[in-house]
């Protein structure tokens, strides 16, 4: 679903709690299931705090009319629990998911799905909370739970399969969590769908298990495709883009393969020049990047790019704007990457002035400059073409 979509989604259900608030009361059942759906809403766009809002109102709602111990109550303190260990509240989560698998427990009996929500909330908070040690016998029993009852691909037994895979990885064995998140992520393309939002999330963690085990190459093909999805529902301009490409990039980087990202890189200019122009200061930004990959990858087209680079930013933002006159150094250091040591030692010269005048004779670029420059000179007094 695009971003578009699930705007318009939600939107819906503003509309539907707000009407049946209007008509039938805040405590009618249909304003809870209403309350209920808008709060499960938030939670999965990332509006944590109006979902946690939503949720406490909703299981107040729910004790008022029903009393605590009503399945109706219950479901909403799962519900309460639920948001906020999504909202990274674990400590606040813990109370509610103890007392929702007692009561449900209690009034719904073990192998019923909101008690089974319960014990798997207990494990996701404790272990969000530290107690590591605590969390994994629990994801472990919660998952043959699941299993049994609901069977081995069921989307619930899947997000139970997640979280002892989390709970691994907190607890340090990487191999362990690294097998469960490939099974989840093939079992999800399989179940699901390969473009499901909840199989995306799961590739996600699977990359950056593979990225905390040092296993950038296995990373590399996992984050390739995250880029992708992540272009195609939120955007080439999207943070989560952006923070994706920035792994992948570090990762070709790591492997010694840093022309592996040259295709995702020019992909990503494209991106930004349609979005926003080709002379936003954010789209130069994004091509000075790219310049600096085919550096990398020691392609002398970055010189050429870098040129373009500057005039742009000259234009754009001033001459004497700091990420203007930082282009400028990146284009001498370009120079000075290719061997042409004359050129880079012209450009540090006017880099130098440049900086000292607009940064200041102490600052660390200008010191930087500076360096750069004596550098040069000694290798042009080398090769006998300082002029």
């Amino acid at each position: 679903m695009s971003p578009a979509s699930i705007a318009l989604e939600t939107e819906g259900f503003e509309r539907a709690l707000a009407e049946c608030e209007a008509d039938r009361g805040q405590d009618h059942p249909d304003t809870i299931a209403a309350r209920a759906t808008l709060a499960n809403a938030y939670g999965s766009i990332g509006r944590a705090s109006k979902a946690v809002a939503l949720a406490e109102a909703n299981l107040a709602a729910c004790e008022r009319a029903f009393g605590s111990l009503d399945p109706r109550a219950v479901a909403a303190r799962c519900d309460l629990a639920m948001v906020l260990v999504t909202a990274g509240r674990p400590g606040d989560a813990l109370p509610h998911c103890l007392r929702a698998a007692a009561d449900a427990e209690t009034v719904l009996g073990h192998g019923h799905p909101d008690a089974l929500l319960a014990r798997y909330l207990v494990a996701r908070a404790r272990a969000g909370t530290g107690e590591v040690t605590e969390a994994v016998p629990l994801h472990e029993q919660a998952l043959a739970d699941y299993e049994r009852l609901l069977g081995a691909e069921h989307p619930d037994t899947l997000y139970a399969r997640t979280g002892l895979a989390i709970a691994f990885a907190l607890a340090g064995r990487s191999d362990e969590a690294i097998a469960l998140y490939e099974r989840v992520v093939a079992e999800r393309e399989r179940v699901l769908s390969p473009e499901h939002v909840t199989t995306m999330h799961t590739r996600c963690e699977l990359y950056r298990a593979y990225l905390k085990a040092d296993r950038d190459a296995d990373a590399i093909p996992v984050l390739g495709r995250v880029v992708s999805d992540s272009a195609r529902m939120l955007g080439g301009c999207h943070a989560h883009t952006t923070r994706a490409l920035n792994c992948l990039n570090q990762a070709y980087q790591d492997v010694g393969r840093p022309a592996g990202f040259i295709p995702f890189a020019e992909q990503s200019v494209a991106d930004w020049e349609l979005a926003r122009g080709p002379d936003d200061p954010d789209t130069i930004q994004v091509r000075a990047s790219l310049a600096n990959v085919y550096c990398r990858a020691r392609r002398r087209k970055a010189i050429t790019l870098l040129k373009r680079v500057v005039a742009d930013s000259g234009r754009a933002l001033g001459p004497d704007d700091p990420a203007a006159l930082a282009y400028r150094r990146e284009l001498a250091d370009a120079y000075a990457t290719f061997g042409s040591t004359n050129q880079a030692a012209f450009r540090y010269r006017q880099v130098l002035a440049d900086s000292t005048r607009i940064l200041g004779p102490d600052h660390p670029d200008t010191l930087k400059a500076r360096q750069q420059l004596t550098k040069m000179r000694r290798l042009t007094w080398t090769l006998g073409i300082w002029s």
